[in-house]
């Protein structure tokens, strides 16, 4: 697991801690094996050294209970065997919840109206990319959800 800046220069000055998007772990799940791979090539110019893919939200939740460090999630809607919404609201289950309240959930689709981004939102998505997205729009959506889950600054 990734370990915030504890500087004394940064807690001096009130500032929120930082990590560094190397440190992140990352799990990747996409039926769609050109999105799989882009997501991944995209996490990977940004510097990510740890990602796990996989190709429907059946065999990433299975992942996901084996290794409950991930510390991104970034997940296709639309998938067979089991959604990412589906996925999600496991995760977010009262059972589950405490084990993953701090792994950010980033939902990727081609869904482009706003009531699906208000369902995945009201589900507990913590990000939201339309595809087809840029590695700076990638990392937009992994800066700003890990400072609103974590309260941390994403450094490259």
């Amino acid at each position: 697991d990734f370990k915030p800046s504890t500087r004394k220069a940064d807690q001096a000055a009130n500032k929120i801690p930082a990590v560094q998007i190397s440190d992140l772990s990352f799990l990747v799940v996409d039926d769609d094996q050109f999105y799989r791979d882009f997501t991944i090539m995209c996490l990977t110019k940004l510097g990510v050294k740890r990602v796990h893919r996989e190709i429907n939200g059946m065999k990433g939740w299975s992942y996901l209970c084996k290794n409950p460090d991930i510390n991104i999630i970034i997940c296709d809607w639309v998938m067979p065997q089991m959604s990412g919404l589906s996925l999600l609201q496991q995760m977010k289950s009262p059972v589950t919840k405490n084990k993953f309240d701090k792994t950010v959930f980033i939902m990727e689709t081609a869904k482009e109206s706003n009531k699906s981004i208000v369902q995945a939102v009201q589900k507990g998505a913590d990000g939201y990319l339309l595809k087809p997205f840029s590695p700076e729009q990638l990392f937009h959506q992994i800066e700003r959800a890990i400072k609103n889950v974590r309260n941390v600054t994403l450094k490259r």
